[in-house]
């Protein structure tokens, strides 16, 4: 049975005003800039740089509104400058974020590759997230997403994006099992979406959106759920 301080806990989720919007908003979907003592605007995905910062919500419509450097200015206290192909570069930068913890999860040893391990891995509710190469055999990809009931879904890389990450050719499916790197990825994979072009496929970009809710939560009620 979960305790009422895990209940408790998986309810606290952290949040930021949106620039943009003037709206409080989930941190696990935002992201953070700031200033450089030159006054060039810089992104911070990591959130760890110094100074006053401003959030705005991780899609093309708050970065467009909100990256303007007089809107920036007057929440800054200061004259800044932005660069024109900052909004354009930060999906990319996502990615690579992604990857990276896709590395850092295979040298870990969280990462389990191959459609009939991965399969195991769902089918135990073993798996915080599963990836599926978008250049993959659709059938496979098909019966893998139909197990993940609760796992993240990462479906935006190819084969070789995933190759170059984990240091392995050819793998097409592989999944995460529950920790902090599926947390991470999990982060990414929320801020990722709010680029996703939602009339493409409109059921799973809603069903990514709730596979993809703050990542902290995700795993207090995964651990909630298993404790049951």
């Amino acid at each position: 049975m979960a305790t009422m301080s895990t209940q408790d806990d998986a309810q606290k989720v952290r949040q930021r005003r949106d620039l943009a919007r003037s709206q409080r908003q989930a941190q696990a979907g935002m992201i953070r800039f700031v200033a450089d003592p030159a006054g060039r605007i810089v992104v911070d995905l990591a959130e760890r740089l110094p100074g006053r910062g401003v959030w705005l919500q991780s899609d093309r419509s708050a970065l467009a509104r909100g990256l303007k450097p007089a809107f920036l200015s007057r929440s800054l206290r200061a004259p800044v400058k932005v660069d024109d192909d900052l909004a354009a570069r930060i999906p990319e930068m996502l990615k690579a974020r992604l990857l990276n913890f896709l590395g850092l999860a295979q040298r870990a040893g969280q990462l389990v590759t191959g459609f009939d391990q991965v399969q195991s891995l769902l089918r135990s509710d073993e798996a915080a997230v599963l990836i599926t190469a978008v250049d993959g055999a659709e059938d496979g990809r098909r019966k893998l997403r139909g197990l993940a009931r609760r796992a993240v879904l990462v479906d935006m890389l190819t084969r070789d994006e995933i190759a170059q990450a984990v240091g392995r050719v050819g793998v097409v499916h592989a999944a995460i099992k529950p920790g902090k790197i599926a947390t991470s990825v999990g982060r990414e994979v929320l801020r990722l979406n709010g680029f996703a072009d939602p009339s493409a496929n409109p059921a799973q970009a809603k069903q990514n959106r709730q596979r993809t809710e703050p990542a902290h939560r995700r795993q207090q009620k995964w651990k909630s759920d298993r404790n049951d």
